[in-house]
């Protein structure tokens, strides 16, 4: 009798399984992975952002949400004047309000996470964002403090995955 060569159908079935398993354990880890790079890039734009007014202010005596009046320059994957639309899935928008910021409340930098609605930015900002990452500005209410606003335990994971 010959002894014919190949896998028997449990042998692959059992090798589909592990390779079943081993994506199911890995797909969401690269997942978090991406938000982590991805967000780290927003971060420093947001970080860049930030300097800019801080500089705005020591000369001025007062924060402004006019970015064109900024000696500030972004560079990467982002694009947009009043707000900042960066990887299809974040948003960043500075202080509250439109012109001379006097009130220390509005003193912050704002970035949304919104995949699945951007560049629309009233769909994102009236609250269909998974999470709100605030960095106060140095004159503000809240002055170094930066706050993961969540809104749901699921988008509480997203801020403990960023580490916040």
């Amino acid at each position: 009798m010959k002894k014919k060569k190949g896998f028997t159908l449990i042998e692959l079935l059992v090798v589909v399984l592990i390779i079943g398993i081993l994506a199911a354990i890995a797909l969401p880890q690269y997942q978090k992975t991406v938000l982590k790079a991805r967000f780290a890039n927003n971060l420093s734009v947001a970080e860049s952002l930030k300097k800019a007014h801080e500089l705005y202010y020591l000369v001025n005596g007062h924060y402004i949400a006019n970015m064109t009046k900024l000696d500030w320059d972004f560079k990467g994957n982002c694009s947009g004047t009043d707000v900042i639309f960066c990887d299809k899935y974040f948003m960043i928008d500075q202080l509250g309000g439109s012109g001379i910021i006097t009130n220390p409340e509005y003193s912050r930098i704002m970035i949304y996470y919104c995949p699945g609605v951007s560049p629309d930015w009233t769909q994102c900002s009236s609250g269909n964002y998974k999470f709100m990452y605030w960095i106060w500005l140095d004159h503000s209410s809240y002055p170094g403090r930066r706050e993961c606003i969540d809104r749901t335990s699921e988008d509480m994971k997203l801020c403990k995955v960023l580490g916040f």
